[in-house]
């Protein structure tokens, strides 16, 4: 029988969890003895990569054969970094750390039946574009979870609590607000707004650019361009320019932790021409550099409430996830928001994938049946229950009633308990239409608006000839557990088309493409 996990697989840094005989989740640490493993890949030649702290260290060396921050491209799968003359996408990339983590958990036994974390607000692609990640790493993945959900479903094992929670998830690249209710071992959740670019990440660039403004007024020139400081594109700057940046990466990292402890930090080094460097930083400069990020997770958690019909009164407990949630600030903006001060009841690095392995206990019964795991696991785990939400609006485009323009129609609206499944009726435009073609749109607003919409695939559904203007096309749209959306259509002949959405995104993969990289991807070696 195979070993049940959990895997938080992050921007920064990724954990994973098992559950042990009695059902209770554990942390495996890494080879090295990390319990958090570096986002981080490092090439040594075309077959041949490293991944983790190792990885990571030979930033400030060899950038050129170096990979992080992978998690913030996986929305764009035709992507490619080029190592030693071949292309690796990013699902390619996060295959490769999702397959460090399972090698590192050998002492625990196989690895195969997973869960794995992505942020709330990820979309379809980005769903599946993790998925995909964790098949060709030779994992079995039984769906993946909500990063909030996850580490609420930890915290129900660890404590009673019966009201409204706000899971407030900030990581190295995401962020993620959640509304739920918890009572006793069941968690409701109520809705989710996030943002996949903004974290930890981006309260060192900002930290960077103290320096750059420092270096200007000390030197009469900064240490960077504008045009990457705007971008943060690595791929603007030369060989010794990127090497210089990640050194100074890590330094302000050192010190953004420094400062969660202390008023002030030095940062002092050599610059690109040899100048010696240094500066001080205190906390108030730090906490102004980072207060836009701050104020734009202020502004989700009022759209979560407004989303949830709730005010702040009625939330009984905020809890804290996420590495980037030790830095004051944050801690501050939480406590001013909503009175009261966050709670600090669980590992903020650990508890999403402690929670993951106890979904993954969950899913493996609902699978392959309850005999499927042990008894005392199947006790544990079974006493839990999660109602996640729909975390978009699914619909198609459409022509509106008079005929004269495309409209965006929603199908599935945001925050529908999961799973669930809605049908609408469409028309034929014409006699003998042979086909209907339609785009299928996500967005985060319920909209007519084509404009505020993401398209994010296509149906295609051949006709018969003989049809006649205004016979029906019946779609139906079916929204798992895994926020993963299926689509069925019944034409006007009755015949029904049961279709995998032809996502519209270059790079995206199909079954057999996924095959055939699992095998390519075993082949790899990882020191």
């Amino acid at each position: 029988m195979s070993t049940l996990a959990g895997i938080d697989l992050g921007t920064t840094y990724s954990a994973v969890a098992v559950l042990n005989k009695l059902g209770k989740p554990e942390i495996v640490p890494a080879v090295s003895g990390d319990r958090i493993t570096a986002s981080c890949v490092a090439f040594n030649s075309r077959d041949s990569m490293c991944v983790g702290q190792e990885a990571k260290n030979r930033l400030s060396d060899d950038p050129e054969h170096v990979v992080q921050f992978v998690k913030r491209k996986i929305n764009e799968p035709s992507y490619r970094y080029n190592m030693f003359g071949k292309d690796y996408s990013p699902i390619d990339i996060s295959a490769m750390i999702l397959r460090k983590l399972k090698e590192d958990c050998t002492q625990e036994g196989e690895i195969r039946d997973v869960v794995i974390t992505v942020p709330a607000a990820f979309d379809e692609v980005q769903r599946k574009s993790t998925m995909d990640a964790g098949t060709i790493a030779g994992l079995n993945v039984l769906g993946v979870v909500n990063e909030p959900t996850a580490a609420a479903i930890y915290y129900s094992s660890e404590t009673d609590v019966n009201g409204n929670v706000v899971v407030y998830d900030l990581g190295g690249g995401t962020f993620d607000v959640t509304i739920l209710n918890m009572h006793g071992k069941d968690v409701t959740v109520k809705t989710s707004k996030g943002d996949v670019h903004l974290g930890g990440v981006d309260f060192d660039q900002a930290l960077v650019k103290l320096a750059n403004r420092e270096a200007e007024r000390q030197n009469g020139c900064g240490f960077f361009p504008e045009e990457f400081l705007d971008s943060w594109n690595d791929r603007l700057l030369n060989t010794n320019e990127r090497c210089f940046f990640y050194k100074l990466m890590k330094q302000v990292e050192q010190v953004k932790k420094s400062l969660s402890t202390r008023p002030k930090a030095s940062l002092s080094f050599v610059d690109l021409n040899g100048r010696n460097f240094s500066m001080t930083i205190t906390r108030e400069d730090f906490e102004t550099a980072i207060q836009p990020f701050i104020a734009a997770t202020e502004l989700l958690m009022e759209n979560a409430l407004e989303d949830a019909g709730m005010s702040k009164r009625d939330i009984k407990k905020i809890l804290l996830v996420g590495g980037s949630t030790r830095v004051p600030a944050v801690q501050k903006s939480i406590e001013k928001f909503f009175g009261s001060p966050p709670e600090k009841a669980v590992n903020v690095d650990e508890a999403v994938a402690l929670g993951a392995a106890i979904i993954a206990g969950q899913r493996k019964m609902e699978k392959d049946g309850a005999s499927s795991v042990s008894v005392l696991v199947r006790t544990e785990v079974g006493r839990r229950k999660i109602l996640e939400v729909c975390n978009k609006y699914f619909g198609v485009d459409c022509i509106d009633g008079d005929e004269s323009r495309l409209v965006n129609s929603i199908i599935l609206k945001k925050n529908t308990p999961l799973p669930c499944s809605k049908m609408q009726t469409y028309y034929l435009m014409r006699d003998d239409q042979r086909g209907v073609e339609s785009a299928i749109t996500e967005s985060e607003e319920d909209t007519t608006d084509l404009d505020l919409v993401n398209k994010i695939g296509k149906l295609e559904i051949p006709l018969p000839s003989g049809m006649r203007r205004g016979d029906p096309v019946k779609v139906t749209f079916e929204y798992d557990k895994n926020q993963r959306l299926h689509v069925t259509v019944v034409g006007p002949d009755g015949r029904c088309f049961e279709t995998d959405v032809s996502y519209s995104t270059s790079g995206t993969l199909s079954q057999s493409e996924i095959r055939e990289k699992k095998v390519e991807t075993s082949e790899f070696e990882i020191v």
